[in-house]
């Protein structure tokens, strides 16, 4: 401290009296601070190892300025592979949370978070190149809109569900054509469309319980017309 009195005396022209008197407040300032902040720093609820998701990880759960924190990390170079924050014990202990997921090469592989084990906000899933590769989004626990993508960059499903259970979900190939187009109620009534990796269409109809039924139109790969085909209550692929 008397380093820094002599400082501030011959910068500013201060008696040394008075920043020594100054220096003693932010000592004692200093010292009282940990009591002030008695309860808040970091205590440890649990550590140790434990396996999860078929491998063996360091894992520990603590709690830090009120909030609570669960870490896993790999154990041969004390890595972090996933990352858990909630604003307290008591919501930890809900499942109400924030996590973040990563690949060995430190790249983000997932983010979650949750409100009482239900889904909430946006997720992210991405490739272990870094690139994006899904985006879900919730609302009072359902899926709203979920996005995926090749790691070419190309859209493979964009979904969209509205607050009456209908839902509008395309999907495409790899080169960015339809592959298919799909458009039903909450109980899985609509239409229902295919298509080549060209481009053209393979067939359309409409679906019952996601299963095709009715006249289906047909066509070849260079869009000829081919006999429809009557189906009936088959299942015809599960959405």
């Amino acid at each position: 401290m008397k380093k820094y009195s002599s400082l501030l005396t011959s910068a500013f022209g201060f008696p040394s009296f008075v920043i020594t008197s100054a220096g003693r407040l932010l000592t004692a300032f200093c010292f009282l601070l940990p009591v002030f902040s008695c309860g808040k720093k970091k205590h440890i609820i649990s550590q140790g190892t434990t396996e999860y998701l078929g491998e063996k990880w360091k894992q520990e759960y603590y709690t830090d300025h009120d909030s609570a924190f669960e870490e896993y990390r790999y154990i041969e170079n004390g890595q972090l592979f996933m990352f858990k924050k909630a604003a307290s014990e008591k919501e930890m202990n809900d499942s109400t949370y924030s996590s973040v997921f990563w690949y060995r090469t430190m790249k983000v592989m997932e983010t979650r978070s949750y409100e009482k084990k239900i889904p909430t906000d946006t997720w992210m899933d991405y490739y272990r190149s870094g690139k994006k590769r899904s985006q879900q989004k919730f609302e009072n626990g359902k899926l709203i809109t979920l996005t995926q993508w090749y790691e070419n960059g190309n859209t493979d499903i964009e979904s969209h569900s509205a607050p009456d259970g209908k839902m509008v979900r395309n999907e495409f190939f790899e080169n960015g054509n339809p592959e298919q187009q799909l458009n039903i109620d909450s109980i899985g009534n609509g239409t229902c469309a295919n298509f080549f990796s060209n481009g053209k269409k393979q067939s359309e109809g409409n679906v019952v319980n996601k299963s095709a039924i009715g006249i289906w139109h047909r066509w070849d790969s260079l869009g000829n017309s081919l006999p429809d085909t009557l189906c009936g209550i088959s299942q015809f692929q599960s959405y």
